[in-house]
């Protein structure tokens, strides 16, 4: 009994550890932490004050999700935004996504889920037209019923980037 002391001393430790310590996860905000929209972009619930606004410093594990884009995320952002959202809110297949600059941007965006794992990326532009709307077709099996997700978006003129943010998504039951 004596030899295994040590072992078992060692288990409460062993088992702290989980994957959340090593690798961060998504704190999606108070309540459900999305904004309620229904099919016509009105509120239809709570809404969430943090999403689709420019967002500040973003973690290690936020700026990998856009190493193929030719800007800095780290850098500071040289514009804002007129309006953005995302809508049906929870969403049953397909949704809208729109946002308004003043100036001709490229958009990515990333959804992923609470362990930043990448389900889907798209990338568009605005041409001539500050307000810019797309139809996102979240159907299948990388989105599941019920769950929440985040979607990351950077816009940017070249190599200037103009702001980013993110939004929290739902599917619906």
């Amino acid at each position: 009994m004596l030899r295994r002391l040590p072992y078992l001393l060692l288990l409460p430790a062993m088992l702290s550890c989980s994957k959340s310590d090593s690798s961060p996860t998504i704190d999606f905000g108070e309540g459900e932490g999305i904004s309620y929209r229904d099919g016509n972009n009105l509120p239809a619930g709570p809404q969430d004050p943090t999403d689709w606004k420019s967002d500040g410093n973003w973690n290690q594990a936020e700026q990998n999700l856009f190493k193929s884009i030719p800007v800095n995320v780290k850098d500071a952002s040289k514009g804002s935004l007129y309006g953005a959202g995302f809508y049906p809110n929870p969403v049953r297949s397909k949704a809208i996504i729109f946002y308004r600059t003043p100036v001709v941007t490229t958009c990515k965006l990333v959804i992923v889920d609470k362990d930043y794992n990448v389900l889907t990326e798209n990338t568009f532009s605005n041409s001539i037209y500050p307000l810019e709307s797309f139809t996102l077709n979240l159907f299948g099996s990388n989105f599941q019923k019920g769950r929440r997700y985040r979607l990351y978006y950077v816009m940017y003129n070249g190599t200037t980037l103009y702001t980013k943010g993110h939004g929290d998504i739902k599917m619906a039951e």
